[in-house]
C-alpha cells in the first residue's frame, strides 16, 4: 500500500514538509507486518505532527488577515483605517482560506 503524494495540503503546508510527512507515513505502512504496534504508533505520531504544523500555519495565515490596519496620526495616536477596500480584501482572504480547508 502506498500513500499518494500530497498536493501540499491545499497550499497550507510547504511541499517539503508534506513530502516528509508522506515518507514517514509510507515507512509506518511498510513496517506494519514486522511491528504492527510500532507502525500504528508511528502513524499516530505523524498525524499528530501534521495537525500541529497545519494548525501553526493556519494561525499564521489568520494573523496576517487580522493584522491591525492602522495609521498613525501626527499626534502619535493610532486610529483604525478600516476602509471598505481593506475590509473587502480581508473578507476575500477569509473566503480563500476557508475554501482551502474544505478541499483538504
Amino acid at each position: 500500500m502506498t500513500v499518494r503524494p500530497p498536493e501540499t495540503a491545499a497550499g497550507l503546508l510547504p511541499r517539503q514538509e508534506c513530502e516528509a510527512f508522506s515518507q514517514r507515513m509510507e515507512h509506518a505502512l511498510t513496517t506494519f507486518v514486522d511491528d504492527p504496534g510500532g507502525s500504528v504508533a508511528e502513524a499516530d505520531a505523524v498525524l499528530d505532527e501534521t495537525i500541529e504544523h497545519l494548525t501553526q500555519q493556519l494561525a499564521e495565515r489568520r494573523k496576517s488577515i487580522l493584522r491591525p490596519r492602522t495609521t498613525e496620526r501626527g499626534d502619535g495616536d493610532d486610529r483604525h483605517a478600516t476602509d471598505t477596500e481593506e475590509l473587502r480584501t480581508a473578507l476575500l482572504q477569509y473566503r480563500d482560506l476557508v475554501e482551502q480547508l474544505v478541499r483538504l
